[in-house]
């Protein structure tokens, strides 16, 4: 049997100088446009679907973020809810939880 890739060989790079072509160089145009209060106590942002491979390489490949370990993908369909999460979501949130190695903190972060 063969490897089994997940992502494509571009995004297993730690590298941040061989950051995908479409992913922006400019930090600014990251930035996560909303921030939201848990129950379960985990940091949880939302970020644009368009900026989310550009978000989740500099997570990964920043020396000062460094969220290494990807615990969790999942989707959740908010359709049925009266009341959504933040005023910006779709019909349908994609939702990624992130691990930091050295402390063991965690990050959720939210397309939409």
């Amino acid at each position: 049997m063969g490897d089994i890739a997940i992502m494509p060989d571009d995004m297993m790079r730690s590298d941040p100088a061989q950051m995908p072509n479409d992913a922006p160089a400019d930090r600014s145009t990251i930035e996560p446009f909303g921030r939201q209060v848990t129950k379960d106590g985990i940091e949880t942002i939302w970020c644009d679907d368009e900026d989310l491979l550009a978000h989740m390489w500099y997570l990964k490949s920043d020396p000062t973020q460094n969220y290494r370990m990807l615990l969790d993908i999942t989707a959740a369909d908010e359709r049925p809810r009266a009341h959504r999460p933040h005023p910006r979501c779709s019909d349908f949130t994609l939702i990624y939880h992130v691990l930091r190695y050295e402390d063991g903190k965690e990050l959720r972060i939210k397309g939409a």
